[in-house]
């Protein structure tokens, strides 16, 4: 799966939100993330693999089980496609 080109991520004020980058070189709001979505996105932006993104997550979050955050990432990974973020390789 890959990030589309037309979609990044902002960090503004401890805040991280999704912005669709228009043609015309502004950009839009479109979602906020939660710290570990936003570790998830950076991952597939820099075209880690599932596993790599679910164990650096994992390891980020004290106390979060690999199984549950592996859940966890399927579902926002099932959410990007279906929202048009993303697409599969």
């Amino acid at each position: 799966m890959k990030i589309k080109p037309e979609y990044t991520v902002r960090f503004e004020e401890g805040d991280v939100c999704v912005v669709r980058l228009r043609p015309d070189g502004g950009e839009e709001y479109v979602a906020p993330l939660t710290d570990s979505a936003a570790m998830a996105w950076e991952g597939l932006a820099r075209g880690a693999s599932r596993e790599t993104i679910v164990d650096a997550v994992a390891n980020e979050f004290e106390g979060a089980s690999r199984d549950a955050v592996a859940r966890d990432l399927d579902a926002f990974f099932a959410q990007l496609l279906a929202l048009g973020f993303a697409e599969e390789e």
